[in-house]
């Protein structure tokens, strides 16, 4: 009589959160958090995470969103934050006075640069709480990377973060990373968000990624070993530098300014 062979029941892999790294992931996370969007674009961008990161990270997001729909729709009169900014913003001040409040006490008058690159003095600035800023720009950070880099950025590595680029340095740092990118600059609709970046083909948890919101608040973000004081960006064709940077000391603005 034939003997029957028993099948080995092969487990699917489970993926690890990109954020923690150690714990299973349970969902696929949108990068960019869908409370930044109106109408919710195709192919958005996910990455593996655990329930806990995911809560972790949405009160901040949600605080994020608030901070830069309140400028970019009222004083930039983006056409997203500015129906945000009535609807979703709106509702989330109502239902958290105290965050209201803290809104209240950190506006100052300032002079800003409005559309078309106009200074205009005396404009309402409301800055910002720069630690909940960071956390979501580095959640953005790990994202791109896992989606791009193919790699997740270690827990030992650093991410420097530097918001609020003054419009000249922006545009050097779109033409240093368009030389050393591997990929364009990606728009998401009505330009909600857009980035690009480049990393180290050698070490792709090395990277640096430029991206926007709303066409205004800008950032740079930097993914860097432990100790790395100096990173240096070569040109995808002829692998020569095209550009270095200082890791010694990254600046973090509080006030968000234009891009």
């Amino acid at each position: 009589m034939p003997r029957h062979r028993k099948t080995k029941r092969i487990r699917p892999r489970v993926e690890k959160c990109i954020h923690c790294i150690w714990q299973d992931a349970t969902t696929r996370d949108h990068v960019v958090s869908r409370a930044f969007f109106t109408t919710q674009p195709e192919n958005h961008l996910t990455a593996p995470c655990c329930a806990e990161c995911n809560r972790g990270f949405s009160s901040d997001e949600e605080y994020v969103r608030d901070l830069f729909c309140m400028s970019a729709g009222h004083f930039y009169k983006h056409p997203v934050a500015l129906e945000l900014a009535h609807g979703a913003v709106a509702r989330s001040l109502i239902r958290n006075p105290k965050l209201t409040l803290r809104f209240a006490e950190s506006a100052k008058q300032a002079t800003l640069r409005g559309p078309g690159g106009i200074l205009l003095p005396n404009q309402t600035q409301i800055d910002g709480d720069v630690n909940r800023i960071q956390n979501v720009m580095r959640k953005i950070t790990r994202g791109l990377v896992y989606c791009y880099a193919k790699t997740r950025v270690p827990t030992n590595y650093r991410i420097e973060v530097d918001f609020g680029l003054p419009p000249q340095e922006f545009y050097n740092w779109a033409q240093i990373i368009s030389q050393a990118s591997r990929f364009g600059k990606q728009v998401y609709p009505q330009e909600v968000f857009a980035f690009t970046g480049a990393w180290n083909k050698d070490d792709p948890a090395e990277s640096v990624w430029l991206f926007s919101f709303y066409k205004r608040f800008t950032v740079l973000a930097v993914t860097a070993k432990p100790k790395a004081t100096v990173m240096v960006f070569a040109d995808t064709k002829t692998g020569k530098p095209v550009a270095e940077l200082s890791l010694a000391a990254q600046p973090s603005n509080a006030a968000l300014t234009e891009g």
